[in-house]
């Protein structure tokens, strides 16, 4: 979201997640560091709109972060997430989705990138923790690092094939421990 709001000379992006619980507010906080990561000063509006089936209640929230100068923003609240998607579509800008990759097509002109989890390989994990006794009853997070989180693109959405090869190279670095998404928690 940093680079595309760069590409747009924009210092405004939005996150929007349905309820606040510990896997979508750890998503909208990760969205957070990234950006901060990109460039601090660019400002990140954050909101929850307490649902992840009312794709009109998130489609307003986008449109007020639109309104507000927000040239990029973000879903995640399962179905709700469409809301961003066609906000960004009928008021312009481009959406950031999670688990939307299926959606590349019905949103071709908008729509540029989609974080997705593998429960699979995360609930392999934890059974792993558990195996060798390791296990705690804390949240625990995995991201790219573990191969959990693969990240997707449009082929359509034109900003975003001027930044991937960027988006890339953090994704490298992450893997590769160059770069500790912590380090950029709370900037």
């Amino acid at each position: 979201a940093g680079y595309l709001a760069q590409e747009q000379n924009s210092k405004k992006v939005g996150a929007i997640g349905g309820t606040e619980i510990p896997a979508i507010k750890t998503t909208v906080d990760g969205f957070k560091a990234g950006v901060k990561y990109v460039d601090a000063s660019i400002q990140v509006l954050q909101a929850y709109t307490g649902s992840f089936d009312d794709v009109n209640k998130l489609k307003e929230q986008a449109i007020t972060f639109i309104q507000q100068g927000a040239t990029v923003v973000m879903s995640t609240a399962n179905a709700a997430t469409k809301g961003g998607f066609e906000a960004t579509k009928d008021k312009g800008g481009i959406s950031i989705g999670a688990n939307s990759d299926s959606l590349f097509g019905t949103y071709s002109n908008n729509l540029a990138a989609s974080a997705n989890v593998d429960m699979s390989k995360a609930l392999l994990l934890v059974a792993k923790e558990i195996v060798e006794e390791k296990f705690e009853g804390k949240n625990y997070i995995y991201g790219i690092k573990e191969g959990v989180v693969t990240i997707s693109y449009s082929t359509t959405e034109p900003l975003i094939q001027k930044v991937k090869a960027k988006v890339d190279k953090v994704v490298a670095e992450i893997i590769n421990d160059k770069l500790d998404v912590k380090d950029y928690y709370g900037k």
